[in-house]
C-alpha cells in the first residue's frame, strides 16, 4: 500500500581514528538526500533516510532500522541482493496471518533444491533432509512453501517481533563481524 514506511538504513564505511568520510560517500548521501523528494513526488511513498554514526555493518543496521519500525511486518531487502521476481506479498501476509507456523518466508535466489544452505551446514544431515519438504498444513493458503533448516540473510518477511526476539537478540550479543548465517544457522538445525 502507498503509505507502506520504507527505510533505507546505511551505516558509515570503516574508518581509521580520526579519519573523516570518504568524499565519494559524502557525495552518494547528499544524492540520495536530494532524490527522496522527487521519489516521494512521483511515486507517493515517503523513504526514510537512516544513518547509523559508525561502521555497524549489517546487524547494526538492522537495529538501527527495527527500531524505526512501527508496522507487524518486514520486508527485508539488502543493496546486493535483487528481488526482481514477482511476488503477491498480500497473499504472502495473509498467509502468514492465516499460519502462525509461517514465522520466515525466504524468497530464494535459485529454485528450492536441497543443496547449500538449504542442505543445512549443521545437524543431522537425515533430519536436515526429512525437514526440507513442501511445507503442509490444515490451513488454506494461497501459495506453495518450502519448509528448509536454513537461515539466509536474502530478501525476507517476518513480522517485527520474530525480527526483534529471535533473530536481532542472539545476534546483537555477538561481535558485529559475525554475518546473520554465521550465527544463527547451528540453531536453525536443531
Amino acid at each position: 500500500p502507498i503509505h507502506t514506511p520504507i527505510l533505507l538504513t546505511h551505516d558509515q564505511p570503516a574508518l581509521n581514528a580520526g579519519q573523516g568520510l570518504p568524499s565519494s560517500y559524502e557525495q552518494y548521501l547528499d544524492r540520495l538526500r536530494a532524490f527522496l523528494p522527487r521519489y516521494a513526488a512521483n511515486t507517493g511513498y515517503a523513504p526514510r533516510l537512516l544513518l547509523q554514526q559508525m561502521h555497524g555493518n549489517l546487524i547494526g543496521s538492522l537495529v538501527l532500522s527495527l527500531r524505526a519500525v512501527r508496522t507487524t511486518y518486514v520486508l527485508k531487502l539488502e543493496h546486493a541482493v535483487e528481488f526482481i521476481r514477482s511476488v503477491d506479498l498480500p497473499s504472502v501476509l495473509d498467509d502468514m496471518r492465516r499460519d502462525s507456523a509461517l514465522k520466515l518466508i525466504r524468497f530464494n535466489h535459485r529454485p528450492n533444491i536441497f543443496r547449500a544452505c538449504d542442505r543445512g551446514y549443521f545437524g543431522d544431515p537425515a533430519h536436515n533432509r526429512q525437514l526440507f519438504s513442501n511445507y503442509a498444513t490444515e490451513a488454506r493458503l494461497s501459495n506453495v512453501y518450502t519448509r528448509t533448516v536454513c537461515f539466509a540473510d536474502r530478501v525476507h518477511l517476518t513480522s517485527a517481533n520474530y525480527y526483534r526476539h529471535l533473530i536481532l537478540t542472539p545476534l546483537v550479543r555477538v561481535t558485529p563481524c559475525v554475518g546473520p548465517e554465521t550465527y544463527l544457522q547451528p540453531f536453525v538445525a536443531m
